[in-house]
């Protein structure tokens, strides 16, 4: 590889930063000055990107001007280069060079010479065993590049050609007292949270669920339960199986009559050992929606943040999708960055992270908590929860966009129902509490569900 750009590409870049807006806004400081060759195009450069700084455009016919500004800093023979220099590029460019090629070709070098001095670091990293951070670093590689850059918005100038003519729900609970005041929108990080086996996954997986019904690409990655079980609770929504069973039985279906009253009906459903019918089930469930799921699972403790963002990556890549949600049960178990840190600090960290995951990629990102005694005692005495109820950590709260909680209590228990509701909404009002009725002997995490009819004391 070259040590620096060829004499003709460091030509064209320089004479378009000096005369192009839209050029030197993309390459502007992504271009260290030891890429170039000789001090008088280093110093050039130095002194568009200093007048790019105070004006934000292209410096054109004040570039002499300004280099004025700075003759009495420079050597006068160096001085005299520049200008030799200048009057050089204004006759070899009669006619503008190709700003994508020059931008391609730039583009390729700068990778080619990051590759290199990562390849390098990387290797030290991987001999000091912190694999973690060699993960990360060549996963930042890989997005490296003029192109990948992010100039941002100009907030008075924008046209609102991408804003919607109404707010942006990803997708819905199909809780009618939870939707009507949350709406999931992309970049949202959510955490569940809900006592120990108080249906924490569970609700991951409706979430899930009903990502794929509006035809979302959705990632489960599973750190706690297997991988066989996660797949079969998929089944076992899908289709309404029942899994404690290699033959169909009979089993309760909760509902509510036109009167609003809890009834319970009977029903024979099939096992989600019955092979046929599974994939008879995803065939169909398949033909009524666009979306993909794909499931991951990882031993306690061993996937950190980093290697769930490589993971994530590479699933784009090979199968060609962008991904809409990404469910990961859940966060306090992951592996962290560094053991040596307080366990508190440790997932303060993770939050973080997620969060920051959630914001590059675009997508939502749901995790879930377990709460403390006392957030048991609030959830089942009063149906609410607060961010101090999240265990290990109260600064959860603040790294999160949303957060749902479900439990159950002593009223609503004997009728396999649940609280489920919303203590955390970033640019929202929190939801009101809702009665979720549910049987989760086949899969359904919801059956139907209404509003709290009075505040639970």
């Amino acid at each position: 590889m070259n040590e620096n750009i060829s004499e003709h590409l460091q030509d064209s870049l320089i004479f378009l930063c000096i005369t192009d807006d839209t050029f030197i806004k993309l390459v502007v400081n992504q271009v260290p000055d030891e890429f170039f060759s000789g001090d008088h195009v280093r110093k050039t450069y130095k002194i568009i990107c200093d007048y790019f700084e105070k004006f934000q455009k292209a410096p054109k016919n004040n570039f002499h001007d300004e280099l004025s500004i700075y003759s009495y800093t420079i050597e006068k023979e160096l001085l005299d280069v520049i200008v030799r220099y200048i009057s050089y590029l204004l006759d070899l460019f009669q006619l503008p060079p190709d700003k994508d090629y020059v931008l391609s070709r730039l583009n390729n070098f700068i990778r080619e010479k990051t590759y290199i001095k990562a390849t390098y670091l990387f290797a030290e990293l991987v001999e000091r065993n912190k694999f973690d951070e060699a993960q990360q670093l060549m996963q930042n590689t890989l997005r490296c590049g003029i192109q990948s850059q992010q100039i941002g918005s100009n907030f008075f100038s924008s046209n609102l050609v991408e804003r919607s003519d109404k707010p942006e729900r990803l997708f819905s609970l199909d809780i009618p007292e939870i939707d009507k005041y949350v709406m999931i929108k992309r970049t949202d990080f959510i955490v569940i949270a809900g006592t120990y086996k108080g249906g924490k996954s569970w609700f991951g997986h409706y979430m899930a669920y009903q990502a794929l019904k509006e035809g979302l690409v959705v990632v489960h990655v599973s750190h706690e339960n297997s991988l066989e079980d996660t797949i079969i609770r998929y089944d076992m929504m899908i289709g309404g199986l029942v899994s404690d069973s290699d033959k169909p039985r009979e089993v309760e279906i909760p509902i509510l009559d036109k009167n609003g009253e809890r009834q319970v009906v009977y029903d024979i459903r099939d096992s989600i050992y019955n092979k046929e019918l599974v994939l008879k089930n995803r065939k169909k469930f398949e033909k009524i929606t666009s979306g993909k799921l794909f499931i991951q699972k990882y031993p306690m403790g061993t996937c950190s943040v980093g290697k769930l963002d490589s993971f994530l990556e590479q699933l784009e890549l090979i199968e060609n999708v962008k991904i809409d949600v990404c469910i990961t049960d859940y966060a306090d178990i992951m592996s962290p960055k560094d053991f040596s840190r307080q366990p508190r600090d440790i997932i303060n960290d993770t939050y973080i992270s997620l969060k920051g995951i959630a914001d590059d990629r675009h997508f939502v990102m749901v995790t879930m908590s377990q709460i403390t005694d006392e957030g048991a005692k609030s959830l089942l005495l009063r149906g609410k929860l607060e961010g101090r109820h999240l265990n290990e950590d109260r600064r959860k709260f603040g790294n999160i966009d949303k957060g749902f909680f479900v439990g159950t209590n002593d009223e609503y228990e004997p009728f396999d129902e649940v609280i489920v509701g919303c203590f955390a909404n970033r640019n929202g009002l929190i939801g009101k509490n809702s009665v979720v009725g549910q049987n989760l002997q086949i899969g359904q995490f919801m059956m139907y569900s209404y509003p709290v009819k009075r505040e639970i004391e």
